[in-house]
């Protein structure tokens, strides 16, 4: 495709001004407006916090604008954080446009630079919360050393955890 190599780099645009362009251009005497997405599986931008975030997708298939579900395969998420970047690795998910919620099947992985990894399946992100909630049993490995538990429960703006059922920490020196 020639594309991107005639209009530039991606970029990925917040909502709200796509809506006050679009306000502007009809306040100006524009009739019609076609919005094209020239890659839907694929988006980039800042959080609520200023930290940049990418998220690419294998497919992003939302079956009509009355269907308030997109299903979202290969699903890989680039985070910047504080100490250092993190990624989140699955393969199938359904994010709610409605209810702003991402509700993640199978398996899960999410690991950062200074060596935390966390595995679960079955996770449900509520963006609006901001918190996390695992469907099963979840491993991982902090500084520390290892841990599991039955079900996980985090809050993503506080960034604390708490393990439910079972929670076990092997310490290793």
């Amino acid at each position: 495709c020639v594309v991107p190599y005639t209009r530039g780099a991606e970029i990925s645009r917040p909502f709200a001004d796509l809506i006050e362009e679009a306000q502007r251009l009809l306040d100006a005497g524009a009739r019609e407006i076609t919005l094209l997405g020239q890659n839907v599986n694929a988006w980039s931008g800042e959080d609520a916090k200023g930290r940049q975030f990418e998220l690419h997708a294998g497919s992003a298939v939302q079956k009509s604008s009355a269907e308030p579900v997109v299903q979202i395969n290969e699903l890989n998420a680039r985070l910047s954080l504080t100490d250092g970047p993190a990624t989140l690795v699955a393969n199938h998910g359904r994010y709610n446009l409605n209810t702003d919620q991402m509700m993640i099947d199978g398996p899960i992985r999410f690991q950062t630079t200074d060596g935390y990894v966390l595995n679960t399946h079955d996770a449900t992100i509520d963006l609006q919360q901001r918190t996390l909630v695992s469907g099963g049993a979840v491993t991982g490995r902090v500084p520390q050393g290892n841990f599991s538990a039955n079900r996980l429960r985090a809050d993503l703006e506080n960034r604390t955890v708490r393990l439910e059922g079972n929670a076990r920490l092997r310490i290793v020196p």
